[in-house]
């Protein structure tokens, strides 16, 4: 690497490709129709979390969330990250420095394709959906590309003590900034990051520089040009015209940025019918719709099992998996609880139980956790849907309620659902979380031995699953480890937990 070769400004231009659906909020709403009032004989409105959007109604990303990603990947207070993103704080006064970096809205190429998505959350202690816990979201679909560019401009030696000069840029800071921007392949942007939304990958398309001779050049060679007179200063006239010529710029990046998260795949296998309820499916919209003639509406299932119809895929939302391991690990948490108290053991505060869950799983004041659940999906056929009709039964007399058929759309099939599930490799390889370890294993061995039921209906037989690792599960996690880890483990959940150690030896 030649030390002679600096920049007075650098230009990267890239691509990112969604490898899952995205939503960045706007912070409005917008609305679409639902189910006929039966009293009003309309069809509701609901309302929906809106998308950012630019001047031409296109989808894009806001630079400052981009910029945020990009800043979440460089370890604060790091040379890198002062000269790149500034420092709010500032150092000798309350006004801080810039950074040297300008990130600028990603917009959408080509097109995309939109479309609602409703989410429930789910209750840790029952396992099942909240009530009144819907929200529902417009999300920008997988495969949409955004075209990224990114200014890395000099800036002031010392910059938070100003003096004469500037620093330059050299080909070690252009490799270590393209390095951070390959730590993108594998990251998350928007909301739902836990449970697999806004996953991106990064291809980068050219890097330009001016170099502080070619700069100087065009300098000089307009004011040659310009009509200055002595006494006045020479105009730059019809600037747009007159811009420095950006040169391509070579270079080869040495260390490629580890990612931060590691992915593990995994199978879920139906041990009979599965239906995860799509609100937005076009067949439940025509069931609610007045317009449609009663006659074909009898036809219509009401609740209709979850899928990508482009791609002919069922879903399994991630936000389903994770809220069933977390529910599965709180029952867990709470039933060594009470064994400890059976054993004379003070009872410890359930809130302990809450704190732990969002270190893993994450939580309003603890962040994303350690873990992102991706959806998992089956290719199906028509051959795989499986529809039944059901009576609602009267919660107060336990008869069959009078004209209150319902029909349901299932899936039902042999094949089996490819999921995974990312993990922050560096919290759970920290001697101080290994009771995350443990904990986990626990409910992973629970599903690979059929505890794992999800969706509607599971008092009928819907929903219940199977999974199975593609690693050897539990059981060669357990082969690796040893009794003497094993049981640091153990201490550090009981100690997790609020329960003395001593107490339970």
């Amino acid at each position: 690497m030649s030390d002679l070769l600096h920049y007075r400004r650098v230009r990267i231009t890239g691509v990112l490709r969604l490898e899952s659906e995205l939503h960045i909020g706007s912070g409005g709403v917008c609305f679409y129709k639902g189910k006929q009032n039966p009293d009003t004989g309309k069809p509701e409105q609901y309302e929906a979390n809106a998308i950012a959007l630019d001047a031409q109604g296109k989808p894009y990303i806001p630079g400052s969330s981009l910029r945020g990603l990009l800043a979440s990947l460089v370890p604060a207070g790091s040379p890198q990250y002062r000269r790149w993103f500034g420092d709010p704080r500032g150092q000798n006064d309350d006004h801080g420095a810039m950074g040297a970096l300008r990130v600028y809205d990603a917009v959408l190429e080509d097109v995309a394709e939109t479309h609602f998505m409703s989410r429930t959350a789910i209750d840790s202690v029952t396992g099942t959906a909240k009530q009144h816990q819907l929200a529902t979201h417009v999300r920008v679909g997988s495969g949409a590309q955004f075209k990224v560019e990114i200014g890395f401009d000099t800036r002031p030696e010392g910059f938070d003590t100003p003096v004469a000069g500037v620093e330059l840029i050299n080909e070690a800071d252009i490799e270590s900034l393209l390095t951070v921007l390959q730590g993108l392949n594998g990251e998350q942007i928007g909301t739902g990051k836990s449970v697999g939304q806004g996953l991106l990958e990064w291809r980068l398309l050219e890097v330009n520089a001016l170099s502080d001779k070619d700069l100087v050049s065009w300098i000089q060679n307009n004011l040659r040009h310009g009509k200055a007179k002595k006494g006045k200063q020479a105009k730059l006239n019809k600037y747009q015209k007159l811009q420095p010529q950006f040169k391509p710029v070579s270079v080869q990046v040495e260390q490629v940025l580890q990612g931060c998260w590691r992915e593990e795949a995994f199978k879920l296998k139906l041990n009979g019918s599965i239906l995860i309820n799509n609100p937005h499916d076009p067949e439940v919209k025509a069931k609610n719709n007045p317009d449609t003639p009663k006659e074909e509406r009898k036809k219509l299932s009401d609740l209709v099992f979850l899928k990508d119809q482009r791609q002919s895929l069922a879903l399994i939302p991630g936000s389903t998996l994770k809220g069933w391991f977390r529910g599965h690990c709180r029952r867990i948490l709470m039933t060594l609880i009470q064994d400890a108290e059976a054993g004379g053991i003070e009872k410890p505060a359930e809130d302990k139980v809450d704190l732990a869950l969002n270190e893993v799983f994450g939580g309003p004041d603890s962040g994303y956790g350690v873990l992102r659940f991706r959806d998992a999906t089956l290719r199906f056929s028509e051959a795989d849907q499986y529809r039944q009709t059901f009576n609602a039964v009267d919660r107060f007399t336990g008869g069959v309620k009078d004209t209150a058929l319902y029909k349901v759309t299932g899936l039902r099939t042999d094949k089996v659902f490819s999921g995974s599930v990312a993990y922050r490799r560096n919290a759970l390889k920290q001697t101080e979380n290994g009771w995350m370890n443990l904990l986990l294993m626990f409910a992973w061995r629970d599903a690979e031995e059929g505890d794992l039921v999800l969706g509607w209906g599971k008092s009928r037989g819907y929903g219940r699953l199977t999974l199975e690792p593609d690693d050897g599960g539990w059981s060669a996690w357990l082969n690796k480890l040893d009794e003497k880890q094993l049981d640091a483990w153990e201490q550090q959940l009981w100690q997790k937990l609020g329960i003395a150690m001593e107490a339970t030896a």
